[in-house]
């Protein structure tokens, strides 16, 4: 298909990119060129920073060590997504072994879908290095991990990266909790309905992680900053819910609602401008982030302001240097995930303007990145010298947290 063979080149000019980055920069270590030059090239396909340097990896691979895999996407043989499950499903074994697992699977790979391809491959490096297996095993329980992400209806979604066996271990222990509490749950012909085992389940998690029953509402012992424009505070407008995102008015209000409970979350409301563009700005005299200031700046950014990014905010980062004449302020400082920051101090990555625009330049593209903005209830409407001077002398007092 015409579009693989796009991506066949697009890997191509991965790959020479790679190259070319570490012989401009031959000083310093190939795996930071390539993080660098992985950076360019999420900017360029709108992608995470990370996606971009999986990107440059794979590329190298396949150039270097499995260009059969080109000439099956040149012929419309295999997609972008199949030829990362082969390099993906290889790693680890040496060059050699790695040309002799796509030789011998280049007559069936255009008929096999991504599960039987993941498969036949897993099948052959277990023949080709039997060590392998284990290995990766080892490597990859290190990787263990919960992850959490919003999803629609005020909802979230919680997963676990766990190795097989407590995997399965945990999956037990959820079907025995819930078969338990639904036992009595039956439909009216006397059966479980397919939407009560899954309720099932999810109420049991709950119960287990919060140490509450299946029929109890758990405690919510979390802080809630709530941003409301300075003009709605009675009306219906959305908030933000630190961790998860947007949140609906009725929402917000049910949180607070909830206050009262000794158990309930602490409310930090925090305001926006009249004109709904902006947190109220703050700024001081020392070179770092930190207290109000720190706290001001990721709950304006929310996420990783690198483009496309969007990752936990972890360091808080100087726009224009301290030692280049940049102050400490709000308008200087962008939240950033810990490896954009560190990706940032590549000689050839180049982060100007302020927080209000920020662009973003790896070799010859670049990206900008403005902070999202704020919840608002009604049309945008300029801030007069008397709106302002009254928002910067009761800013402090907003940021106190408090039951309602």
């Amino acid at each position: 298909m015409p579009q693989d063979a796009i991506t066949a080149r697009q890997i191509e000019l991965t790959a020479a990119s790679s190259e070319d980055t570490r012989a401009r920069r031959p000083g310093l270590p190939a795996e930071r060129n390539d993080r660098h030059t992985g950076t360019g090239i999420a900017l360029a396909r709108r992608r995470h920073p990370l996606s971009g340097h999986r990107l440059v990896h794979q590329a190298r691979v396949i150039v270097h060590q499995m260009p059969q895999i080109l000439t099956a996407m040149r012929a419309g043989h295999l997609d972008e997504t199949r030829a990362a499950i082969l390099v993906r499903e290889t790693e680890g074994l040496d060059p050699a072994a790695r040309a002799h697992t796509t030789q011998e699977l280049q007559e069936r790979w255009q008929y096999l879908g991504d599960r039987g391809l993941r498969e036949a491959v897993r099948g052959m490096v277990t023949r080709l290095d039997p060590d392998l297996a284990h290995v990766r095993a080892i490597a990859a329980a290190e990787d263990r991990h919960v992850t959490w992400r919003s999803a629609p209806g005020s909802m979230m979604r919680l997963t676990a990266l766990l190795p097989a066996t407590t995997g399965l271990a945990c999956v037990q222990a959820l079907q025995a909790a819930a078969t338990a509490s639904q036992n009595a749950k039956t439909t009216q012909n006397g059966t479980s309905t397919q939407q009560h085992r899954r309720r099932g389940l999810a109420d049991s998690l709950v119960a287990l992680v919060t140490g509450t029953a299946p029929e109890q509402r758990p405690p919510v012992n979390v802080r809630v900053n709530l941003m409301v424009p300075i003009d709605a505070l009675t009306g219906d407008a959305p908030g933000h819910l630190e961790g998860y995102g947007t949140i609906s008015g009725q929402f917000a209000r049910d949180l607070i609602g909830r206050c009262a409970d000794e158990h309930g979350p602490a409310i930090r409301r925090i305001f926006t401008t009249p004109d709904h563009q902006e947190l109220v700005g703050m700024e001081t005299t020392s070179r770092t982030y930190n207290g109000l200031l720190r706290e001001f700046i990721r709950l304006r950014d929310q996420r990783c302001r690198t483009p496309f990014c969007e990752s936990e905010i972890k360091h808080i980062d100087h726009i224009r240097p301290v030692s280049g004449g940049g102050p400490t302020s709000a308008a200087n400082g962008r939240g950033t995930c810990e490896r954009c920051n560190h990706d940032k101090e590549h000689p050839d990555y180049q982060v100007t303007g302020d927080a209000h625009h920020t662009l973003s330049t790896v070799g010859g593209v670049t990206v900008s990145s403005r902070p999202p903005t704020p919840p608002s209830s009604s049309p945008p409407q300029p801030v007069s010298p008397v709106e302002r001077h009254f928002i910067d002398i009761i800013w402090g007092g907003f940021l106190t947290p408090r039951r309602v």
